[in-house]
């Protein structure tokens, strides 16, 4: 993640960005662009992504990827990444 989010408005640099007005965080919060490798942070998954992850892994001979597997792949992916609307 090269964002930080957590960033208190009353701590706010030159380089920060606010949040859209319209955002339950603007005025409260910015979001701060990491400057130095070490401010980066990798987004890890430390659970199951999919509620039917131990049946598909106990599959005789691995599990299919299967169209329903794939969307909740892809609903939990838009969950984290893609800007949401209040």
């Amino acid at each position: 993640m090269l964002v930080q989010a957590n960033k208190n408005v009353r701590d706010a640099i030159a380089t920060d960005l606010e949040f859209d007005p319209k955002h339950p965080k603007h005025g409260i919060q910015v979001q701060r662009l990491a400057r130095k490798k070490s401010q980066v942070a990798t987004v890890t998954f430390s659970c199951h992504l999919s509620q039917f992850q131990a049946e598909e892994e106990g599959a005789p001979g691995g599990h299919l990827v299967m169209t329903a597997m794939q969307n909740d792949l892809v609903e939990v992916l838009l969950g984290l990444f893609v800007p949401w609307n209040y």
